[in-house]
């Protein structure tokens, strides 16, 4: 039976960079990667600052916008030879940086792109930028699962869709009912994630 416990990561007031290309279904007479369906790359650069919207429900970095022609851009797709033509489009995509307890620092959104880590099973952070769920703190707490994200003031999958019952100070929190998060399902015990 496996056991995670949980612990809190802290926000900073940067982001992870990286410069993507892709090829999308919609570009005709491109054979395309399976099975992810596009041809995709992606370069990690220097970190960016945070900069929230004046709500503070979104986040975005500065400049939004690359350069062109930065030598960095990515030449040729990460799973085959599918090299993108010079005229293909990029995007700068950026992810919030955390920060582990003994300083590490990863995300909490899944990627595959190298350069930053991904949160571990019972990592714990607050993403109070989501309005549509509250715990009993009045803010919104979420953990990492083996599965991946969970929510755990959203709605549980019980099927009458009413929030988890959350009690305890974070990272201490038990949980009910039971998680079901994708293919992981278990409990939060006290602050430790357990296999149901």
């Amino acid at each position: 039976m496996a056991a995670f416990k949980c612990f809190m990561l802290r926000e900073t007031d940067r982001v992870a960079r990286w410069l993507r290309r892709f090829t999308s279904a919609a570009e005709v007479g491109v054979r395309l990667c399976e099975p992810r369906g596009m041809h995709e790359a992606a370069v990690r650069i220097e970190d960016g600052p945070l900069i929230w919207s004046h709500d503070r429900t979104s986040i975005c970095t500065d400049p939004m916008l690359w350069p062109a022609d930065d030598p960095r851009w990515p030449e040729k797709c990460d799973a085959c030879d599918y090299r993108f033509p010079d005229n293909t489009g990029g995007q700068m995509f950026y992810l919030k940086i955390w920060l582990m307890p003994d300083g590490r620092e990863v995300t909490v959104h899944p990627h595959r792109w190298p350069g930053m880590d991904k949160a571990p099973p019972g990592a714990m952070w607050y993403f109070d930028w989501n309005q549509n769920w509250r715990g009993p703190d009045g803010r919104t707490l979420y953990c990492m699962t083996p599965a991946g994200e969970w929510c755990i003031d959203g709605p549980s999958s019980g099927g009458d869709c009413k929030p988890w019952t959350r009690i305890g100070t974070p990272p201490l929190v038990t949980a009910n009912p039971s998680i079901v998060c994708s293919n992981y399902h278990g409990w939060l015990r006290n602050g430790e994630l357990v296999d149901a």
